[in-house]
């Protein structure tokens, strides 16, 4: 959070279905005082007011909500470990900021893609990236929407018994 985003910028941490949407600062310094890490956040930054989601309710984490366009997230469900690592080494196509162990099966790789606007995130990413580059090498096409989380590093899944991990950062998205 302090690498990837100015200090005013909103950012939403929590669980799945949460809705604490605040300053990439006021989640650090809660972080700083020991509180626990929540389990899940979203790459893009976000306006902090209520939007329309495709079924008429109204969410602060929406796709419609996302005002910073700058990250895609991008998992495999079929592959081990090292062979998302190896994947990701070799990945060429979007510049990667960071990857971070699920704690589960999976590692999330965080695309730097700086779409300057929705539609050119809907051309960009929705359009060119998931289904002519990532979604035929593997990757879960559900992860293409602007508002996709992906795991907290820091979170301790206690069903799984393990540790949500930051593997790599990199906030320019240079080389590996």
């Amino acid at each position: 959070l302090r690498v990837l985003y100015r200090p005013g910028e909103l950012v939403f941490c929590g669980e799945r279905y949460g809705a604490e949407v605040r300053t990439a600062k006021a989640w650090r310094d809660r972080f700083a005082k020991g509180e626990p890490c929540p389990p899940h956040f979203i790459t893009n930054t976000l306006t902090g007011r209520e939007h329309a989601l495709s079924d008429g309710k109204l969410s602060k984490r929406g796709d419609s909500a996302v005002c910073g366009f700058h990250y895609a997230v991008a998992e495999f469900d079929g592959l081990s470990k090292p062979e998302q690592l190896a994947f990701w080494w070799g990945f060429k196509s979007a510049p990667i900021v960071a990857m971070i162990d699920s704690g589960g099966k999976s590692i999330h790789a965080i695309l730097k893609v700086d779409c300057a606007s929705r539609a050119d995130w809907e051309r960009d990413v929705e359009g060119i990236l998931f289904p002519k580059v990532l979604c035929p090498l593997g990757c879960d096409p559900a992860c293409r929407n602007e508002s996709r989380l992906s795991r907290l590093p820091g979170h301790f899944r206690t069903e799984k018994n393990a540790w949500q991990r930051l593997l790599f950062l990199d906030p320019t998205g240079g080389a590996r």
